[in-house]
């Protein structure tokens, strides 16, 4: 797994490259644990999501990615080129 990333003192993203077809299910399994995370898309055309955790829902949330990285086909990588430092409101560079 990538090293432990974070925003500020709260905030902790987990980057995702995850075949497109999964990341429907990938919202719907985060979902299930109400308030866990918010996963957005960065970038359609290569699949590349974040998940925005907290502090304190971090571990949760790598744990759950690493129990379900064999059925999601997802591969955690670094934070991309493409986001900037205010990236909440960013597209990846087209």
């Amino acid at each position: 797994m990538a090293k432990l990333d974070k925003i500020d003192d709260e905030f902790y993203p987990v980057y995702l490259q995850i075949p497109a077809e999964k990341i429907v299910e990938l919202k719907f399994l985060l979902e299930s644990y109400e308030g866990i995370g918010e996963l957005r898309t960065l970038d359609n055309d290569i699949a590349l999501v974040v998940i925005l955790g907290l502090k304190d829902t971090a571990a949760q949330i790598r744990k759950i990615i690493e129990s379900e990285k064999e059925n999601l086909k997802c591969l955690e990588v670094g934070q991309p080129d493409c986001i900037s430092s205010d990236w909440l409101i960013t597209t990846s560079n087209d």
